[in-house]
């Protein structure tokens, strides 16, 4: 019998916070089918319902300059988070069909700037496409003034050979 990664059922334990809900999250992100256990049930559910998502921005490979993580409801309501330097974000998420969508609003030099982002799998599940739009609301009136920006990131997951 061959078994695949998508095949694998992990239980975790005590997967409502702490390492047990980081244990579920890495398992997850390997594709494989997370069971979560919790003494208390709602905060089991809790956990289950929300997707949190670390950006990182660095200038060099490997030197981290800032990260960021947001956690999102999946059900569609809102969620208020403090960011970086004591920025309030509201950010929520809700599902279209396969399709992943996330929203974020924040406040930067008295500009409002909303960011939504759509992930998408492939058939295949080895290549993900994330599809960026970032609005600031800066109050330019003028025509040609563009308020607008957006951008494509496509992930391809890959075996990686270790050579002994």
């Amino acid at each position: 019998m061959i078994v695949s990664q998508s095949t694998i059922v992990a239980l975790v334990t005590g997967a409502n916070k702490g390492i047990g809900k980081e244990i579920a999250r890495q398992l997850g992100a390997q594709g494989m089918t997370v069971l979560l256990a919790a003494r208390d049930a709602a905060r089991g559910e809790q956990a289950a319902t929300e997707l949190s998502i670390e950006t990182r921005r660095s200038e060099k490979p490997k030197s981290v300059i800032s990260s960021e993580t947001l956690t999102f409801k999946l059900d569609g309501s809102e969620n208020s988070v403090q960011g970086n330097y004591g920025v309030q974000i509201k950010a929520k998420a809700h599902w279209d069909g396969t399709k992943l969508i996330t929203e974020t609003e924040r406040s930067i030099q008295g500009s409002t700037v909303t960011t939504t982002q759509v992930f998408s799998l492939d058939a295949s599940r080895k290549e993900m496409t994330v599809d960026n739009t970032l609005t600031v609301q800066h109050g330019y009136q003028s025509q040609g003034a563009n308020n607008t920006g957006r951008g494509k990131d496509v992930f391809i997951k890959s075996r990686r050979s270790v050579n002994k």
